[in-house]
């Protein structure tokens, strides 16, 4: 497994037309010193008022790429988490226990929680949905120690996260089935929401179609960057069918990893993905596949 690079610390600097904020690494490993090093020609050749590649964190310069992240069996994996919030939410909220457990792979929250609801005899009316979804915060808030103890970021995840927080242009979020507390809280607990601008993301509580979060998503770091991204621009990345076909409900480039559970590569393929990979491991293959 890869190991997590040290935190940045973060400096403001003029960036591009504005004003941003620089990520200066303690230590880069040669995975991401060859990844950069393949990547600093396109680099130079951008005009010299565009962000510096030291740019982490800036909304004044111009967004080429929106790298848009399924979390679980994506970017991390957290045994049992998952099925304890669904189960504590569902006893709080109904007084019901969780006995008919729904396959949660690429779900969003949404969708479970009417699938729950249903499989126990309930109605799946909006104020349950909502309060379920709230009653999952509270129990994800809970369990923060528990997710820094069982949870870990996935080979490469970290590498390649932040060796794209070092292009300029390029944004990150989220597209995730996790409503958003639970989202920040799996990532915050492996040290990975650093990289992510979670105010832009998709989130498993807005839909129970998963290309309406991707189409959330984007418009929304349209709106924020004051831009408009073509389809070439959004990329989505995950590890389940579900992500592979959201992506291309919303026309965005669609990058699977085999890293889920009963999805294989040739799933991610027939489901339309245009580049597969078996993990994140390789940096400058996934960078380049990426920035093509």
């Amino acid at each position: 497994m890869s190991k997590s690079p040290s935190a940045h610390a973060l400096t403001p600097v003029v960036c591009g037309s504005g004003f941003g904020f620089a990520a200066h690494p303690a230590a880069t490993t040669p995975t991401i010193a060859s990844a950069i090093g393949f990547l600093m020609p396109l680099s130079r050749e951008r005009p010299s008022t565009r962000c510096t590649p030291l740019c982490q964190l800036c909304f004044t310069c111009p967004v080429e790429r929106l790298v848009l992240w399924d979390i679980d069996r994506t970017l991390v994996t957290m045994a049992g988490v998952g099925h304890a919030l669904l189960a504590q939410a569902l006893q709080v909220t109904t007084g019901v226990e969780l006995v008919h457990q729904p396959e949660l792979g690429g779900k969003t929250d949404r969708e479970l929680i009417t699938t729950v609801l249903t499989a126990h005899g309930l109605d799946a009316a909006e104020p349950l949905i909502e309060r379920m979804h709230a009653e999952m915060a509270v129990a994800a808030h809970e369990r923060t120690d528990h997710m820094r103890a069982v949870g870990f970021a996935l080979p490469g995840a970290s590498a390649v996260l932040a060796a794209l927080a070092t292009v300029p242009g390029v944004v990150q979020s989220v597209v995730t089935g996790n409503i958003a507390p639970v989202a920040r809280l799996k990532l915050a607990a492996v040290d990975l929401d650093r990289f992510i601008d979670f105010e832009i993301g998709g989130y498993g509580s807005e839909s129970l179609v998963r290309g309406d979060l991707v189409n959330l998503a984007r418009s929304r770091a349209a709106r924020k960057h004051r831009t408009t991204l073509s389809n070439e621009s959004v990329i989505v990345i995950g590890d389940t069918v579900h992500d592979i076909v959201g992506a291309k409900f919303s026309g965005a480039v669609a990058i699977g990893v085999a890293t889920g559970l009963n999805t294989t590569a040739d799933h991610l393929h027939a489901a339309g993905a245009d580049v597969v990979f078996s993990s994140l491991e390789d940096t400058a293959a996934v960078l380049a596949a990426v920035l093509a």
